[in-house]
């Protein structure tokens, strides 16, 4: 297995930053300074930086060459695959005996009691949030 520095140094290595919002403004600056130099160092390597949209100005890391997107809210076809495939694999993590009837059985009420509560739905589109509500189900937390 590599070591970590040639992975970033040959280029095969993806940098995931999230929150990027989340530094003090005193601290901003220095934080794009520093992921300017880390993209310049690594120029190869895949990078993805996260960001609430209050948190970020438009055009920051543009120079960077990153290119910018905003999460739009998941359909109802959407959300009903995401809470499939997440049964699906939380179940297959679980190596549970019945884990396909399992993750149908556990998506279909999450999304039957999404369905069934109209604030819930609304949240329920939201990627982050719909993931909280995926663990929360799953694990009664």
């Amino acid at each position: 297995m590599s070591r970590p520095t040639n992975c970033l140094g040959d280029g095969r290595a993806l940098i995931l930053l999230d929150g990027l919002d989340e530094c003090e403004k005193a601290n901003h600056e220095k934080a794009l300074a520093w992921l300017r130099d880390l993209t310049n160092s690594f120029p190869d390597c895949r990078f993805l930086v996260t960001s609430r949209p209050a948190g970020y100005q438009t055009g920051e890391l543009r120079g960077c060459g990153y290119a910018e997107a905003e999460l739009q809210p998941l359909g109802s076809e959407q959300l009903r695959a995401c809470v499939r495939r997440w049964y699906r694999a939380a179940e297959e993590v679980a190596r549970t005996t019945e884990a396909e009837a399992s993750a149908e059985r556990g998506a279909k009420d999450l999304i039957d009691r999404i369905q069934g509560t109209p604030s819930v739905a609304s949240m329920a589109t939201n990627p982050l949030l719909l993931f909280v509500l995926c663990v929360v189900h799953r694990y009664r937390l």
